[in-house]
């Protein structure tokens, strides 16, 4: 009897050792590393690292080092924590700052901390002046900012009139002097000493405050999807002011001189990006709209083939827009990554096809006979002169003329064929015109 209690008593120790080895490695901890210009980009990434931390109901720490950035999304941000079911951590990486948007994002941890070396302040906010400058925003904009701004000390048991110090005169406080005016909670090394330092402290998650478990936590690194790593770099201002730029200069250069539809091509696929990147549509819009325009470069590249132009942009269309259009927070992350992973291959293979497609085309019609060319009819689909394109067996060909301009929409006659460019001639007058003539000119005899 003595031995079987003995083995039981083995065998719930053994049993044990694995859960007391599991609670050695602390609970996790997600952290989300905020760097650069804050865009629409780091407001969709602050959401998936939220919901990533509220699936393992872990905190998150956002870990600053940022210049500043948009309003708007930092909005969003302040938004998307205000709503969050976990506690939000704060802290500006060791050597670096939190300015101007920064430091709005930074007020909105509780509780939050500053490494060594590093700063927050300088929240006035600017816009864009007349004369390409920059100037100070309107009254009425630094007015509702600094309502927010207080809103946001406020929330955390912060002083309101110190925040709001950081609009109306610019302030900047390095680390030692924000603990000093209660900005921030912690002066600490490094991101592991500030995990100790919070560690019991009471965490505000809405109008509740939970106690934070830390010390021992076990650190995950929240990744960037491809969702957020394409929006950081349209969402930028200037990157989308360029491609839109790029892309409305492509459309008028493309209408202008028709031709390779290189240009257009390009211009309309950088236009729809730069107006993603301005704003203008939400996630899944834009991915419906970068679907439709795949399908439109995919059609023409079979009405019209372009030796893989068309295909090209289509296939990359069609991978941004399946980027974009499962923009939804009730879906899995696994199938999210799953349909995307299925759509870039989708879209691979669709490209191939109609790049394979256009191959086989090129090779077909880079072959015909000198009895299948020559004599034949075309229509011209520019004005030649000397060079253009005309319309040949349902396709675009290069054509040359050498007995003058020859203008748009007119009926030609191939002479001959060099590679994939057609010489050509406008026809003969009628027979009986000719013989008319030779007529005429024998009774003048």
């Amino acid at each position: 009897m003595a031995s079987r209690q003995i083995g039981l008593l083995v065998l719930v120790g053994l049993l044990l050792v694995p859960a007391v080895t599991a609670q050695a490695t602390g609970s996790p901890v997600y952290v989300a590393d905020v760097e650069g210009t804050v865009t629409r980009g780091t407001a969709l990434q602050i959401e998936d690292a939220l919901e990533q931390a509220e699936e393992a109901d872990a905190p998150l720490v956002i870990r600053l080092d940022t210049p500043g950035g948009l309003v708007e999304s930092t909005l969003e941000i302040d938004r998307a924590i205000a709503r969050s079911d976990v506690p939000v951590l704060t802290y500006v990486r060791e050597g670096g700052w939190a300015q101007s948007a920064g430091t709005f994002i930074f007020l909105m941890g509780h509780p939050n901390g500053m490494g060594q070396g590093t700063q927050i302040g300088s929240a006035q906010p600017i816009v864009q002046s007349q004369s390409g400058g920059t100037q100070n925003a309107s009254e009425k904009v630094t007015n509702a900012l600094v309502e927010r701004i207080r809103t946001i000390a406020d929330r955390h048991d912060r002083d309101p009139d110190v925040a709001q110090q950081f609009i109306t005169r610019n302030l900047n406080l390095n680390a030692s002097e924000a603990q000093r005016r209660g900005m921030s909670n912690h002066t600490v090394g490094d991101l592991r000493g500030f995990l100790e330092a919070v560690d019991g402290r009471q965490a505000n998650v809405g109008e509740a405050t939970v106690e934070l478990d830390t010390a021992d936590a076990e650190i995950r690194y929240v990744e960037e999807g491809l969702l957020v790593q394409v929006v950081e770099i349209v969402g930028n201002p200037q990157v989308a002011f360029v491609l839109f730029l790029i892309g409305l200069y492509g459309v008028i250069f493309g209408l202008a001189a028709p031709g390779t539809l290189v240009p257009e091509t390009i211009g309309a696929l950088a236009l729809v990006m730069g107006l993603i990147g301005l704003g203008l549509f939400d996630a899944g819009t834009s991915g419906l709209l970068l679907i439709l325009l795949a399908s439109a470069f995919f059609v023409a590249e079979v009405l019209t083939p372009t030796h893989g132009v068309l295909a090209t942009a289509g296939a990359i269309a069609l991978v941004l827009g399946a980027i974009f259009l499962l923009d939804e927070p009730l879906l899995s992350r696994d199938y999210l990554q799953r349909f995307q992973i299925v759509a870039v291959i989708s879209a691979i293979v669709s490209g191939g096809v109609a790049l394979g497609g256009v191959a086989l085309a090129v090779r077909t019609r880079g072959q015909p006979t000198r009895d299948e060319v020559e004599g034949r009819e075309a229509e011209t689909l520019t004005r030649l002169d000397p060079e253009g394109q005309v319309a040949f067996r349902g396709e675009r060909w290069g054509a040359v003329t050498e007995h003058g301009p020859i203008p748009q929409d007119r009926t030609v006659v191939i002479e001959a064929r060099e590679g994939l460019t057609l010489t050509v001639r406008e026809p003969d007058p009628p027979a009986e015109q000719t013989g008319r003539g030779d007529d005429l000119a024998a009774e003048d005899d």
